[in-house]
């Protein structure tokens, strides 16, 4: 039986209300604050992503709407999410980032990269940027598991455009020396430079790093390097699995479902009121290795004990 009167049962749980949560607007962070994720439709990464990203919110998951970016209705879209009402945004990739950081709305940007051009300067130009996840690997891995797939290859080039050498230059540099790598740095303004490059490294590289960068890479720039590099003689180390589809011998990714956990995980952060994590990098990196590409040019790879998670493609 309660002793207390209802009035008195309500007066003391307000109390303990406002003493748990502050404020209105604080209680109103905690729990299941409305989410809003955008993504570009039609590409697979940001799908699988979606996928580790709904696993991970769990029960919160019922509180999330989906919007995709189309190629002429952005404006529609936009409208759509701020009438969801969202509490903050998951923008995946530069263009949801670019779009996102417009509407007034902390914004997570995950599933982006750090090549300095355009998407670099949507992460870190909106003040309303909460967490950037990024998609990049961090050099120390690169090269740490090269060294366990390839040892004795220790004369290093890498490829990258001049924005993103401000970036990544002192870091790769002190990696480098430390697993005992000669490196060479190749700045390169486009995909004609970089091919032209290449031509020159045959006999005084053993390995060329090719960082992910729009400025450089399609398609199309892709399969020319990697014909120029097997007529050369020269290993190429890609940034994702279909590069070495296309034909690198080795290539070290994220993990995209991961990459949607660690999402999961920065929403769960803000909606609990924690403080952010201004940038993450990945967490969990695969390695694709291609053993036709290694056979052609007569390398025999090294068991990859400590390559993480392989992948051999055909």
């Amino acid at each position: 039986m309660n002793r207390w009167p209802a009035p008195t049962r309500f007066a003391v749980a307000a109390i303990v209300w406002l003493a748990f949560c502050g404020e209105p607007a604080v209680c109103a962070a905690v729990g299941e604050a409305p989410v809003a994720v955008l993504s570009s439709s039609g590409v697979a990464a940001y799908r699988e992503a979606g996928e580790g990203f709904r696993a991970a919110m769990g029960p919160g998951a019922a509180t999330v709407e989906w919007f995709e970016l189309e190629g002429a209705n952005t404006a529609s879209v936009l409208d759509a999410v701020r009438s969801a009402g969202p509490r903050v945004v998951v923008a995946m990739g530069s263009r949801a980032t670019e779009a996102a950081a417009g509407l007034g709305i902390p914004v997570v940007s995950t599933m982006v990269l750090d090549d300095g051009g355009e998407e670099g300067a949507a992460t870190k130009g909106s003040g309303r940027v909460l967490t950037r996840i990024s998609l990049d690997v961090p050099a120390s891995v690169v090269l740490a598991r090269t060294k366990e797939l390839l040892p004795g290859r220790r004369r290093l080039a890498v490829i990258l455009s001049r924005a993103r050498s401000k970036l990544d230059l002192p870091e790769i540099q002190n990696q480098a020396g430390a697993l005992g790598y000669s490196t060479r740095f190749i700045p390169c303004e486009g995909p004609k430079e970089m091919l032209d490059a290449l031509q020159g490294l045959r006999g005084q590289v053993d390995l060329v790093w090719c960082l992910p960068d729009r400025a450089l890479y399609s398609p199309a720039s892709i399969t020319a390097l990697i014909l120029a590099s097997i007529r050369n003689r020269l290993l190429l180390i890609g940034f994702s699995e279909g590069f070495v589809k296309a034909g690198a011998p080795v290539g070290f990714y994220a993990s995209y479902r991961e990459i949607g956990v660690q999402t999961a995980e920065a929403v769960r952060r803000f909606q609990e009121g924690r403080p952010p994590r201004e940038k993450e990098a990945p967490r969990t990196i695969k390695t694709a290795v291609n053993e036709r590409v290694l056979r052609l040019l007569g390398i025999e790879l090294r068991a990859p004990r400590g390559a993480g998670e392989v992948v051999f493609v055909k």
